[in-house]
């Protein structure tokens, strides 16, 4: 039993040679069918196998004569869903970094015999299913395996070809490539979403008919390419598949989605390969140039009227804003400029609406604080219809939160305070200095040779200019609004370091000023520094305690 746990711990790799004989003689008998072998298969036995599997151990299984596609996880995952998520066996390069210098890299080896041993003892591990209705092939996609992408793909074909009753359709891998999860996700959705050109590269070739249906989130592989910002995947598939379909969730496009993700270069290709997208509009009648307005895009604003300016016509259904209109909104002059150049006579009949506040001249004029502009875009996405960017993300005042406000501004006192007394202590500090002066020459201080005296004066300045930074940071801060509201706690947060850093060079200051008046009684003199300094290792320990256990 050492041996298995020795096993059991990752370490039989290094010893396999003698424990793999072993634990195949103490927990595996020749089964007679599979009920049989699932009741005499060791638990012990089942571990190994999984943890050969991760690592692609091809002589765990070469001489292993077991139902493999029995052998499943909680998850129901098979050893060769394993596999395909871990690739293979994890080992450590030196790759040389500099003439002299190496550097170590940790990758993953692949094995083919591997993958093709376990197809060719199971063939029907290539289309069983784990929980989540998920294939091998969905797994090494999701995980950008495309060497164990392209074996699955060339082993389903050959299976298909040698014995087509073995529950596999006669359409070749085809069937596998189309197959679902739960989700609805194709081995094409996964490489699209995670960005894996080399997998949706040999799915594409192995597949180019394939008609990119939705997932059950109304997701297409195009859509997933272009909202990621993959280029690359979407010139694949808009070149090389015979059948692409552009839809997205909510009725978006892909030009939708690469709007979003302001990638231009995936804009002009999508427009390239149909120009109808720019005035196709989602469930609330935006346009991809509504988008390229209200998230400031001007120069994909700019392609986008330079191929189809008609888009900029089109109002949507909830307020009757047009893309100028929405520009306006978020006083986008830029792109105001852009669709007024390239539709000049859109501004005139902007000029003849009588709609009270909805003419983007008077929108313009009007000023919205940061909290209402958010709350539009934000909170209100689903009246809005509009998709919450990450750089809206923001902490804002809201009316009802006037108690943080009053903690914060509780806590901004305190902290000038605190700065305030620092830079008085150590202003007279400076005029005071220990030892006195000389009252022969007045002005010269007395121990003005002395190592520790000047140690006192560079740090005793040190904490004035920290203090005094801290308060004239302070005094900035009455000037911003809370509109402004990541800006104030940036200050603050850089305040609050040089209060601090204040503090620690006072105290030094203090300890090393004490040094150089005692040094007549060295003994006296170390205890008094040491006391003072033991405040440095206290305020950190304290302000790590607080940062930790109460923000």
């Amino acid at each position: 039993m050492e041996g298995v746990a020795l096993a059991l711990n990752g370490t039989y790799n290094a010893h396999s040679s003698y424990w793999l004989p072993l634990l195949k003689r103490t927990f595996v008998q020749e089964p007679q069918n599979v009920f049989l072998w699932k009741k005499r298969l060791s638990p012990t036995w089942t571990l190994f196998l999984f943890k050969a599997a991760a690592d692609g151990d091809v002589e765990a299984f070469s001489d292993c004569q077991v139902a493999l596609d029995c052998l499943v996880d909680g998850s129901q995952n098979t050893v060769l869903h394993i596999y395909s998520r871990t690739g293979g066996r994890l080992v450590v390069k030196n790759v040389r970094a500099f003439p002299c210098f190496q550097k170590r890299v940790f990758e993953r080896e692949f094995s083919i015999n591997f993958v093709e041993q376990l197809v060719n003892k199971c063939p029907s591990l290539l289309l069983q299913r784990n929980a989540n209705w998920e294939i091998p092939l969905h797994i090494a996609a999701r995980h950008g395996h495309s060497g164990i992408v392209k074996v699955l793909i060339e082993r389903a074909n050959v299976v298909l070809h040698e014995d087509p009753e073995r529950g596999l359709d006669a359409t070749g891998a085809r069937q596998m490539l189309r197959m679902r999860d739960e989700e609805e996700n194709t081995a094409f959705h996964l490489a699209a979403r995670y960005g894996h050109l080399d997998v949706l590269r040999l799915l594409v070739k192995e597949d180019p008919d394939f008609a990119f249906s939705a997932n059950t989130s109304g997701e297409t592989p195009l859509y997933l390419a272009a909202e990621g910002g993959y280029h690359g995947m979407v010139t694949e598939m808009l070149d090389n598949c015979k059948s692409t379909v552009y839809g997205g969730p909510n009725g978006r496009t892909a030009l939708h989605a690469a709007v979003l993700a302001g990638d231009e270069k995936t804009v002009r290709k999508l427009i390239e390969a149909k120009m109808q997208l720019t005035k196709q509009t989602d469930d609330n009648g935006r346009t991809p140039l509504h988008y390229a307005a209200h998230f400031g895009k001007r120069s994909i604003a700019k392609v986008l009227l330079e191929n189809d300016a008609s888009a900029a016509y089109i109002s949507d259904k909830e307020r009757g804003m047009s893309a100028l209109h929405m520009a306006a909104w978020q006083g986008e002059q830029g792109i105001m400029e852009e669709i007024i150049s390239n539709c000049p006579d859109r501004a005139l009949q902007v000029q003849r609406m009588e709609v009270p506040g909805n003419i983007p001249t008077k929108m313009t004029e009007r000023k919205q604080d940061i909290r209402q502009l958010l709350n539009d875009i934000g909170d209100n996405a689903e009246v809005e219809g509009l998709r919450v960017h990450p750089n809206f993300r923001e902490k804002v005042k809201d009316e009802d939160d006037v108690s943080f406000i009053e903690y914060v501004e509780k806590t901004r006192e305190t902290h000038l305070l605190v700065a305030t007394l620092v830079a008085t202590v150590t202003f007279t500090a400076a005029f005071t200095v220990p030892g006195g002066y000389k009252s022969d020459e007045q002005g010269d201080a007395t121990l003005s040779r002395d190592p520790a005296f000047k140690a006192f004066i560079i740090t005793n300045t040190l904490a004035f200019v920290s203090s005094l930074l801290a308060v004239l940071l302070h005094f900035l801060l009455v000037c911003l609004n809370w509109s402004l509201v990541n800006l104030r706690f940036q200050v603050i947060g850089l305040a609050e370091i040089l209060t601090f850093s204040a503090m620690i060079a006072m105290v030094i200051a203090f300890s090393t000023g004490s040094y150089s008046v005692l040094q007549s009684s060295m003994g006296f003199a170390i205890a008094t520094c040491s006391l003072g300094l033991t405040f440095i290792p206290g305020l950190l320990i304290a302000y790590a305690i607080f940062h930790f256990f109460f923000l």
